[in-house]
């Protein structure tokens, strides 16, 4: 896919990160207490996760991982401020340091736990409304079908990861983070989300890396 075409094809899914994506992650959660899965909330608005599963239980869909819960059809995964202002985008100049920019950009990665945090959503529109639907009738017995891995998408970058540095004439287009060789997200440049300006991160595919791959510890 062209740089290109991978950023503009759509913007921000919008589902996500407004009243959809909040409603979602409020409904997964209720799903969880209906469930009976005990979880910690994200007490640090800085980090890149929103709940910690803890406890029995959890093994049929996720356990012991810090969790980004993402609505099904979204590309987009998190947003940083301060990459709007470490990095040259309109213009790089004589003395720039790429190698010292790189360093910047993955600590700020683990500022947040980024390499850490797993995003998790349902694999298509169906299972997703199949999760809304259990929530509001509280039938717990159709949400413990759904609670199984295979309805899920789930992936992290993990600690060995590499950062590229995208250039075009005199500034910077794009910021690519790779896992095992393979784009595990990309970049946007600086946009204005809800008044402020964000640099965002978005996968490939919706399917999160391409897929079912498991998470490892």
């Amino acid at each position: 896919m062209r740089l290109k075409q991978y950023l503009t094809e759509e913007s921000i899914d919008s589902d996500d990160w407004g009243a959809t994506g909040k409603a979602f992650e409020k409904t997964f959660l209720r799903a969880c207490d209906l469930l009976g899965l005990k979880y910690v909330l994200n007490g640090v608005n800085a980090r890149g996760w929103d709940m910690k599963p803890v406890g029995d239980g959890w093994e049929r869909i996720i356990s012991d991982k810090e969790v980004n819960i993402k609505v099904s059809s979204t590309k987009w995964l998190f947003g940083s401020t301060e990459l709007t202002t470490i990095v040259p985008w309109d213009n790089i100049p004589d003395d720039y340091n790429e190698d010292l920019t790189i360093k910047r950009i993955k600590r700020i990665l683990h500022k947040i736990d980024i390499p850490h945090t797993v995003f998790l959503k349902p694999k298509d529109k169906n299972v997703q409304q199949s999760i809304v639907d259990g929530v509001r009738s509280e039938d717990i017995p159709a949400l413990e079908k759904i609670f199984v891995k295979k309805n899920f998408y789930s992936d992290k970058l993990g600690n060995t990861f590499d950062v590229r540095i995208l250039k075009r004439d005199n500034r910077v287009t794009s910021i690519a983070v790779n896992k095992k060789g393979k784009v595990f997200m990309r970049s946007e440049p600086p946009r204005k989300v809800g008044g402020s300006m964000f640099v965002t991160f978005r996968t490939p595919t919706a399917k999160l890396d391409g897929g079912d791959r498991k998470v490892k510890s």
